[in-house]
């Protein structure tokens, strides 16, 4: 039987991805399977198998992997990322019933490692040696040890990490970094450690490294170095931290001194060299969860051997772009209607009538301000229509030939346009989680680019249907806007939201094309309720509410 293993935020581990594929080579066969939540990641096209995922920040994302794992039979999970590492390890029993196993600690072995103010602790506790550490208390007394080190407390690859030589350089620092953690700075080779432990945290092998040259927190050259003492001290740590499977561990070492900077429990961008110098982790990991016993390898590798590494080009064509998957991911697609959906349409109609207002009183030495009022007052007493009829002739200027000309001073106007408080965040944020967005809009074609102009709104879409640009009679409930719109956007109607505020011709089509629908109540039909069959599948009273909907409809969907 296949043996499949998952990587998690594959990226552009390629690396990973060739070392767990050879393993399997090895070990009778299997797949291995890279998802990340961007289609533009080189890994994805070195797996055997390759899907888009939501994001680990995603309420989806625990459900979208498991399903993957279950569809897949995957064995083993490999997360990549930090981020991941502790949403893994709080859910790790539902992946154990599946009967897929995950590489990480426990939830608490986690906090200690991405915290530094945690894992200073923990090292004190246990007399793990580490550089000396200062409180902010001892401030005033740090100028006499410098040069310092400070790092951010929940920084990660170099970032956010200063040597600080004077204390002119301390006080800005300290002013950038709100939870400082300031150490000695330690003149001493810096080395990075490949510990590799078995599910019940017994040791199986130990690869220090030194760092010759590190870029972006990565170890781009190095060289193997076996020291008994070095490798004493990682084994004390790993075994009081209870570490598991593979884990990099950074320290500086001189003269039989270790001290310890942070552990990483998962594996680091310079993987492939413990594996070459022969501690073959992603072996010994697949002989595990086979049930067989691995012997203790400590010190079983190629002293003084060097690495150097390089980038390397991946190129492709646009079509194997196309064919990954978006796995779990029910919704891709969200369609917005815009007049009294995005914003409130009542502004650009005061906006017309006040332009419309000056228009009849600077031909007719009228009150401008009353004839403004006068159409505010047919507007709401007839709704639209005939609105610029009933006024001319209350005013006794009824011309028929008046009629399109004030339509044309109505929509020429440049409004002065707002979105609703918090449409900008929420398009902001769909785009973000990778949701392609459409806009759907009758009337007037150039009156509606105004209103998009005058909202700054145009560049959230990837794709606007002027219904009017093809007919008015491909205006809503048409079916054409909707299969437009979803064309365009190369989605299918289950995989698409449409969202607008007109019972009347908003959702009866859409529904009809699987498409699914969100009524926000607001603007001129907030208070109108029609048969089931003219009514939204959903209703909302704010668009901050369509990311419960949205999650719970991935929920239902995996």
């Amino acid at each position: 039987m296949d043996f499949n293993i998952l990587i998690t935020s594959a990226s552009r581990k390629v690396n990973w991805v060739k070392a767990f594929k050879n393993a399997l080579n090895q070990e009778g066969g299997g797949k291995v399977i890279a998802v990340d939540i961007n289609p533009l990641s080189s890994a994805l096209f070195h797996s055997d198998l390759s899907y888009i995922v939501p994001g680990s920040t995603e309420p989806s994302f625990i459900h979208t992997i498991l399903n993957l794992c279950k569809k897949h039979k995957v064995k083993l999970l490999i997360p990549s990322r930090d981020e991941e590492l502790k949403i893994f390890a709080e859910n790790k029993d539902k992946f154990n019933k599946i009967g897929t196993k995950v590489m990480v600690p426990d939830p608490n072995v986690i906090e200690i490692c991405l915290d530094k103010l945690k894992f200073v602790r923990f090292c004190e506790d246990n007399n793990i040696p580490i550089p000396k550490t200062y409180s902010l208390t001892q401030i005033n007394d740090l100028k006499r040890h410098f040069p310092l080190f400070i790092r951010d407390r929940f920084g990660k690859a170099s970032k956010k990490a200063y040597k600080v030589e004077n204390q002119q350089q301390l006080d800005f620092i300290l002013t950038q970094i709100s939870e400082p953690i300031i150490q000695e700075y330690v003149h001493a080779t810096e080395y990075t450690i490949d510990l590799f432990a078995d599910f019940d945290g017994n040791i199986i092998s130990v690869v220090p490294r030194e760092r010759i040259y590190v870029y972006g927190g990565e170890s781009f050259k190095g060289r193997t170095y076996r020291n008994e003492s070095l490798i004493e001290s990682t084994i004390e740590l790993a075994t009081k931290l209870k570490l598991i499977g593979h884990n990099t561990i950074q320290c500086f070492f001189e003269n039989d001194v270790t001290k310890f900077i942070e552990v990483n429990p998962r594996y680091g961008g310079g993987m492939n060299f413990g594996i070459v110098a022969g501690a073959n982790t992603p072996r010994y990991l697949i002989k595990l969860l086979k049930g067989v016993k691995i012997e203790n390898r400590i010190g079983q590798f190629k002293d003084g051997l060097i690495m150097l590494r390089y980038t390397k080009d991946v190129i492709i064509e646009e079509k194997d772009l196309n064919r990954l998957i978006e796995f779990g991911k029910a919704i891709k697609a969200i369609l917005f209607d815009l007049d009294d959906t995005l914003y409130d349409e009542m502004q650009f109609v005061k906006g017309g009538f006040k332009a419309v207002s000056s228009y009849i009183s600077m031909n007719n030495d009228i009150n401008q301000n009353a004839v403004y009022q006068l159409l505010l007052d047919v507007l709401e007493e007839h709704g639209r229509g005939h609105t610029f009829d009933v006024v001319l002739k209350k005013l006794g200027l009824y011309e028929e030939k008046l009629i399109p000309r004030l339509v044309e001073v109505y929509r020429a106007h440049k409004p002065n346009l707002s979105l609703y408080p918090e449409v900008r965040a929420v398009l902001s944020s769909l785009r973000k989680q990778g949701y392609k967005l459409g806009l759907i809009t009758d009337g007037n074609v150039e009156v509606q680019r105004n209103k998009l102009e005058a909202l700054r709104v145009k560049d959230f879409f990837d794709g606007i249907i002027f219904s009017d640009e093809y007919g008015i009679e491909k205006q809503k409930p048409s079916s054409f806007p909707y299969q437009k719109a979803i064309e365009e956007l190369e989605v299918s109607a289950r995989e698409t939201i449409y969202v607008g505020d007109n019972p009347y011709k908003d959702f009866i089509t859409a529904k009809k094309l699987g498409i699914h629908t969100i009524r926000v109540f607001r603007g001129q039909y907030k208070d109108v309720r029609l048969h089931e069959e003219y009514e939204a599948r959903y209703q909302i009273k704010n668009l901050k509410e369509l990311f419960d909907i949205i999650t719970n409809m991935e929920k239902n969907s995996i």
